[in-house]
């Protein structure tokens, strides 16, 4: 549920609701937190805290 209202926020433009939401994602082990690879996610690739959820999951931050 998380990361459906994560990707809504994007869809609607606002990054900082989005990134707020990535983060409740990751901390609910959310099933979907493995896809923030995806393209859908890239306007929240230059934020600071999505780049820090990323090493803390071990996953490519580029």
């Amino acid at each position: 549920r998380a990361g459906e209202i994560a990707v809504r926020y994007l869809y609607a433009g606002d990054s900082d609701r989005a990134m707020d939401w990535v983060e409740e994602m990751h901390k609910n082990h959310s099933p979907n937190t493995p896809y923030l690879g995806l393209p859908v996610y890239d306007p929240l690739r230059s934020d600071p805290r999505f780049q820090d959820l990323l090493r803390r999951m071990n996953l490519p931050t580029n």
